[in-house]
Formats: C-alpha cells, sequence, structure tokens
C-alpha cells in the first residue's frame, strides 16, 4: 500500500504500526504523505496519526498527531532548525521540534525533524479560535486557505480576512495603524516581516499562518483578531522567487521579498514603515546581534552532527550525497555540515552590518526632510 502512495503521489492515509525506541512496543496509527514541492523527493515527509493516547514525544508537549519533515529542501538540514528556534524566541513559532532517526521496516532513512502539527497546535495555544488560515501566493496575488473555520464555514472565514485587506487598503497614516491594530497583530506582524529580511529569506509569502481569536469591537461585537505565525524557512538567504518582481520595493532596501497585500499595505506607508523601521532596528540591536545568531546556529549543529557520526545516517541522507558523495562518510558528512554552518553565521553577520547602515541611512535622510 505505501508503494502505491508513493508512485502515485497519493495522500491518502494507510496503516502502520510506530516503535518510538530500541525495545518500545508498537503503537497502532496512520500516515500519509505530505508536502507540496518536496513530495518528489526521495525520502518522503509525513503526517502520522498516532492511536490511543498522547505521548511525550516532544519538549513540553503531549500530542498524537505528528509532521515528521524530510528536510530534503533544506540545505545541509539546518535552515528550519536554526529559523524556528528564532521564531520560537520572538514569539513566531508556537510549534515544538527536535531532530530524530527515522527508519521504515529496519532500514534507517536518516535524520528528519519532528514537529507539531500547525492547527491543532494553534487551537491548542489559543483560546476562542474563530479560524486558522495559512497565506498562500499564486503570483501576482496572495491568497488564504482556510485550515480550520470554527463554524464550519470555511468561506466566511477567507471574506473576513479579506474584508480586512480590503478595508485597510483605503487606510493611511495613524488611521491605519490604529485600524490594523484593532484587528491584527501589527507588531508581531512587522516583527515578522523584518525578520524575513533578517536573514534574507527569499520565499517566505506563503509560510505564515494566521490564528484569528475572538475580539471585540467598540460597539461590543464579537469580531477577529489575527496573529502570525511563521512556517518553513528553509530559504534563509536567497534570491527572492519570481526575481523579486512582486515583491515590495522600498527606497531603503530594508524589506526583503516581501510580496502579500497586506505587506504592500503596511510598508506603503510612511507611519507603518517607520514602525517597521523601528522593530527591525530593534531586532538587531537585542535580541538578533549576530552573535545570537551564531548561538542559534551552533545549537543547531550540536543537535544535528552526532547523528551523523553513524555510517548508516550519513548513508541514508540522499539529498547531501547528491551534493557531495564523500559525504557517505560519516566525517565528510560531519566537515561538509559544518562549513554550511559557518556560512550561514557568516553571512548573517554581512546582513546584519548591511541593514544597520541602510537603517542609519533612512534615518539621515529622514530627519534631513523633516521640517
Amino acid at each position: 500500500v505505501y508503494d502505491q502512495r508513493v508512485a502515485a503521489k497519493s495522500k491518502a492515509d494507510f496503516e502502520v504500526s510506530v516503535v518510538l525506541g530500541p525495545g518500545a512496543p508498537p503503537i497502532e496509527a496512520t500516515a500519509h504523505l505530505r508536502g507540496k514541492g518536496t513530495i518528489d523527493c526521495e525520502r518522503k515527509s509525513y503526517t502520522v496519526n498516532l492511536k490511543g493516547a498522547e505521548r511525550d514525544l516532544l519538549p513540553g508537549s503531549r500530542i498524537d498527531e505528528l509532521y515528521l519533515i524530510s528536510m530534503c529542501a533544506d540545505d545541509r538540514y539546518i535552515e528550519q532548525y536554526t529559523a524556528n528556534q528564532i521564531m520560537a524566541g520572538l514569539g513566531l513559532f508556537p510549534l515544538a521540534f527536535r531532530y530524530v532517526e527515522l527508519t521504515l521496516d529496519g532500514e534507517s532513512r536518516g535524520v528528519y525533524l519532528l514537529l507539531e502539527k500547525t492547527t491543532e497546535e494553534l487551537v491548542r495555544d489559543n483560546s476562542r479560535v474563530h479560524s486558522v488560515l495559512r497565506r498562500g501566493f499564486s503570483a501576482p496575488t496572495d491568497t488564504v486557505s482556510v485550515q480550520l473555520a470554527a463554524d464550519g464555514d470555511a468561506a466566511r472565514a477567507a471574506a473576513t480576512f479579506d474584508d480586512l485587506m480590503t478595508d485597510l487598503d483605503g487606510r493611511s497614516g495613524a488611521e491605519l495603524a490604529t485600524a490594523a491594530a484593532n484587528h491584527l497583530d501589527v507588531d508581531g506582524y512587522l516583527r515578522l516581516v523584518a525578520l524575513m529580511s533578517a536573514y534574507q529569506n527569499g520565499d517566505w509569502v506563503d509560510e505564515v499562518w494566521f490564528v484569528a481569536t475572538e475580539t471585540l469591537s467598540a460597539g461590543g461585537e464579537a469580531g477577529d483578531w489575527y496573529a502570525p505565525s511563521g512556517w518553513d524557512n528553509d530559504d534563509l538567504f536567497s534570491e527572492c522567487h519570481y526575481s523579486g518582481q512582486y515583491a515590495f520595493a522600498d527606497a531603503p532596501g530594508l524589506s526583503y521579498c516581501a510580496e502579500s497585500r497586506l505587506d504592500d499595505i503596511l510598508l506603503a506607508d510612511p507611519v507603518t514603515y517607520a514602525r517597521f523601521v523601528d522593530i527591525l532596528d530593534g531586532l538587531l540591536t537585542d535580541p538578533l546581534t549576530t552573535a545570537a545568531f551564531a548561538a542559534a546556529v551552533e545549537r543547531t549543529g550540536a543537535a544535528l552532527l552526532p547523528y551523523f557520526a553513524r555510517p548508516e545516517i550519513a548513508a541514508a541522507m540522499t539529498e547531501l550525497v547528491a551534493d557531495n558523495p564523500a559525504a557517505v562518510s560519516p566525517a565528510e558528512a560531519q566537515a561538509d555540515i559544518r562549513l554550511r554552518l559557518d556560512e550561514l553565521e557568516a553571512r548573517y553577520a554581512d546582513r546584519h552590518a548591511l541593514l544597520e547602515a541602510r537603517i542609519a541611512a533612512y534615518r539621515k535622510a529622514k530627519a534631513r526632510s523633516t521640517p
């Protein structure tokens, strides 16, 4: 059945048993293939639903549903883990995660990223959830797909978000800032935009989730209030897709690959753009100094590299071996990944310095133009 699912690229469920460690009893479960652009990878990614009670699979998290991400599109398997750490520290990534080894029928398939399921965790972590949305991108415009609508009306959930964008698009200045803050975690979203610029993510427009919880209007009517979460950051320090033709172009060069309608609204307005610059400046000053980013990278290395001391894991990582055939050797695999870790630290240091210089230039120009 599994081979049929793989051949057909089918995401239909199939029955499995799951063993959580040596000597542990098998657990009945269902699983299905997951991923869009990565479903063609040799090492597949999976959604797994364990039957029975929830289990302690992640720090501080009891779950019975989980993702197993092969990281086949993540160069040297370090970007998502590093980015997730940073986003979590900024309140922008609520999912617990860790590296694990996956075996299928006794054969190692290498290192995977174990994650909580996104929709379920967003609902679990928030009160009075109205909807959970994932932003998509169909060039030249973004879209939202409804992952959950508490009232069962997915069309209403999508239309409510679209109506908010339309309302904000007709406002400017302090009026825009106030209207946005009534229905959106503006600082949280601008922090996400700033973070994507800080590590120069070339493909993040469709890696944003919004959880809508209940809020009350001035008239006492219940409405939606949206908080953002990041997801699947495996394009750090990359060129903006579509050659950047759909990205917001700000003269100071402080945003990066910001392609959504919400980005255009907030960054095109001088008041909310100034707020974005303040948030970016604060992010670079603390907590995301070059030393802090380097520390996150080193934690990634400490969590990942020990796996590659084992020959069966080094050999199983088909993406790395395809790029560097000598990486079937544990020593070569570890050296290869170590080189990429060092490169990631160096690229962030360069980006940090560039953004600081551009912020200084922006503030200087702004001071000159202020009466």
